[in-house]
């Protein structure tokens, strides 16, 4: 007998939870397998991430024209199949997971984004599961790479997922409901709002990586700086459609922007954190709004953003002394951005 989880919130949790594992197999193998390799694990990560967050628009848009197709559950078991590859070939291991993650992400922005209440929170709820797997998996990944139990842990994680993403696939006719939100301004190109929305992103994400965090040098301090990570994206949504998207979207950067000056410090930091992280959901719906039809695109998108964001921190050595300010002004840039091409509230209006 064939198990299947409908329904909008039950499919929600179930893919929030398999973000969870996914996205914690993923670090903890890259951590197991190259983290003590030195420059080999900066090609290792430039290769994941190129894997699970460049190509993710492009393997976005092939599973909106093939709605039939079960990137979730595809996905969930390329990532486990890369814990046995990991042992026999590392790097055709990193293009299992790298692969795998990019197509479960998509089918999480269906489950995310296209559901009948059509809420803001759920993308933030489903993109805060990933961070903590980030969190557990980087910690257990280089702290604990070798321990037997631990392994066996993430074996459980993957197998589950694939349970539970092949039981919640979203079906043809989630799949091809139109992705509006109506919260981006009108009259304005819709090419303009994905562009700003883009650049958004791409400068939070580059800010993220060299924000000085002279703290972080203890296990305890990954799980923290995780925990204010997925609090923040988790939080987004559901501040936006209380206070209002565009006054909780630039509000928090300008919050972030203050707290991340003292980033020395880890209280203040971590408060910065938090409020750079706010804004996700809100700018994952901004760009479903703007391709309501392809909302595999528009949700690997931000992936790529994040991506350049990354590639340029790894290419360009920012003196430390100028961090902070730099740090200011991207916020800056992407709360002006943000102002410019959100609406003030989401629009109730029948879907």
């Amino acid at each position: 007998m064939e198990i299947t989880i409908k329904g909008d919130n039950k499919r929600l949790a179930a893919y929030t939870y398999s973000h969870f594992c996914v996205d914690g197999i993923c670090a903890y193998l890259m951590w197991r397998i190259f983290g003590y390799s030195g420059f080999t694990f900066i090609w290792a990560l430039v290769l994941y991430h190129s894997l699970a967050f460049a190509v993710q628009p492009f393997l976005g848009m092939i599973c909106d024209h093939f709605p039939s197709l079960w990137a979730g559950f595809l996905g969930t078991s390329l990532t486990t199949c890369g814990i046995l590859l990991s042992f026999i070939w590392p790097w055709a291991a990193v293009w299992a997971v790298g692969i795998g993650n990019t197509l479960f992400h998509v089918e999480g922005g269906y489950v995310s984004l296209l559901r009948e209440d059509r809420r803001i929170a759920p993308g933030g709820i489903f993109v805060g599961g990933g961070a903590a797997g980030i969190g557990v998996g980087t910690l257990t990944g280089k702290f604990m790479g070798e321990d037997v139990g631990v392994l066996l842990f993430f074996v459980v994680l993957g197998l589950s997922s694939m349970a539970l993403s092949f039981a919640a696939r979203p079906d043809r006719e989630v799949k091809q409901r139109p992705g509006t939100f109506h919260i981006v301004q009108e009259g304005m190109p819709v090419g303009l709002i994905v562009f700003f929305s883009f650049f958004s992103v791409l400068v939070r994400g580059y800010a993220g990586i060299i924000i000085p965090l002279p703290w972080k040098n203890r296990e305890w301090m990954i799980i923290l700086t995780s925990a204010m990570l997925l609090a923040g994206k988790m939080a987004g949504g559901f501040l936006g459609e209380k206070f209002g998207i565009r006054k909780t979207a630039v509000i928090s950067m300008i919050l972030s922007m203050a707290f991340l000056w003292k980033s020395s410090s880890m209280l203040p930091a971590l408060a910065g954190l938090f409020f750079m992280n706010v804004p996700m959901s809100i700018t994952l719906t901004a760009l479903s709004d703007c391709l309501p039809e392809d909302t595999g695109l528009a949700f690997g998108i931000a992936p790529l953003a994040l991506f350049l964001g990354y590639i340029g921190a790894l290419a360009v050595k920012i003196p430390m002394e100028i961090r902070s300010p730099l740090v200011s002004i991207l916020l800056a840039a992407s709360a002006c951005l943000l102002f410019l091409t959100l609406k003030g509230t989401k629009e109730q209006r029948d879907f």
